[in-house]
């Protein structure tokens, strides 16, 4: 998850613009979810003007996930913390709400589980990767006092390098011949995370966005013009080969490139009299998405649940989207806080540091100290 703060020395001032972009992040990734599995996309008739509106629309917000992985590596990078209890405290809120959504669906709408399996997979969304990112962030959690040990040794140019050929081989290669050559399978990958977080490590190291004269002004140009050309393209394609989705990709350069720009513009740390308001809306983002991508109710109230949208007029699409983004935002964001709060008063989080101590001892040796 991503901030490029103009001071590197410490995290101690809050920069305000990491907790902007992660809110923003999780915007984006519902509006994805209400475009792609709510079934506005597929209502449309292609090359139609709603058509080719949502779909740049679904361009802006698709480097999302971009954001959230490379922050990962801004604010983990130098992390001195070897523990297993963000992997953990992750898995028991993924338990939590798996528990009451099916435990809800087993009595509101039992017919939608699906038998023993359904209900396996819904009591246990990871080992269907329906929670693709958290199954892939997990193990990065617990490999990231590793990365970090690595990444004190490389100089500079040596990052700067390796990062050079992640994107090249990983990003640029794949997306250039539309073949998955690497197994980063679009991005939905521990790979692609991991790439992320060597990219966002060195972002904040060597800080060089701050050297840019009016930075700001020209990540808004460039994040705009990236998506017009993504969009441009995939119209012109359509119609010479009637074929869309090119380069619309986590994996994408040019979506690595506009989640960097929506990094840099989005960096402050001023000082602003909403700063608590963003920590406590920030801090639910997670919430957010482990609710509402949650298979019962991703496949039951999700899926096609949105077509509606594709028969409103053109310019009420984004502003439509946008309210339904803010609604669900808002709902997550009151069951995250009921959430915390009972961890608060149930003591959840000394329990889960109890359980990471005999973990950590077994995969973290004490010369790492």
């Amino acid at each position: 998850m991503i901030v490029i703060i103009r001071s590197l020395e410490t995290l101690r001032k809050r920069n305000y613009g990491l907790d902007i972009a992660r809110i923003a992040a999780m915007c984006g990734v519902v509006v994805l979810h209400i475009l792609g599995r709510g079934g506005v996309l597929t209502e449309l008739k292609p090359l139609q003007a709603s058509y080719v509106t949502s779909w740049w629309l679904e361009i802006l917000a698709y480097g999302s996930v971009n954001v959230f992985a490379i922050l990962s590596g801004i604010l983990g990078a130098d992390s001195k913390k070897k523990s297993s209890y963000r992997a953990l405290e992750l898995l028991s809120v993924v338990l939590l709400y798996s528990v009451v959504i099916t435990v809800l669906f087993y009595i509101f709408s039992p017919d939608l589980i699906g038998g023993k399996k359904g209900l396996i997979f819904a009591l246990f969304p990871i080992l269907t990767k329906t929670y693709w990112y958290i199954t892939d962030y997990i193990p990065l959690a617990l490999l990231q006092p590793y990365i970090n040990k690595w990444l004190k040794f490389l100089t500079n140019e040596q990052l700067q390098k390796l990062c050079f050929v992640f994107i090249a081989v990983i990003s640029m290669v794949p997306s250039v011949t539309r073949r998955d050559l690497f197994a980063v399978n679009a991005g939905y990958s521990f790979v692609w995370l991991v790439m992320c977080y060597f990219f966002g490590a060195y972002i904040k190291r060597v800080d060089f966005f701050a050297k840019i004269k009016h930075v700001k002004i020209i990540s808004v140009v460039v994040f705009f013009a990236c998506s017009l050309v993504l969009l441009g393209g995939n119209v012109l394609e359509y119609k010479l080969i009637e074929q869309w989705g090119y380069m619309i990709a986590y994996d994408s350069p040019l979506m690595l490139l506009m989640a960097v720009c929506v990094i840099i513009f989005m960096n402050s740390e001023k000082e602003i009299s909403s700063g608590k308001a963003l920590v406590v809306l920030s801090s639910t983002a997670f919430d957010t998405y482990l609710l509402h991508a949650h298979p019962l109710v991703f496949d039951n109230l999700f899926k096609s649940g949105f077509t509606w949208i594709a028969g409103l007029p053109t310019v009420a699409i984004p502003f439509t989207v946008i309210g339904c983004v803010a609604l669900i935002y808002l709902a997550a964001f009151v069951v995250a806080r009921i959430r915390i709060f009972l961890y608060d008063k149930l003591k959840v989080k000394k329990l889960l540091q109890l359980i990471a101590k005999p973990i950590d001892k077994l995969i973290y040796p004490a010369s790492m100290d």
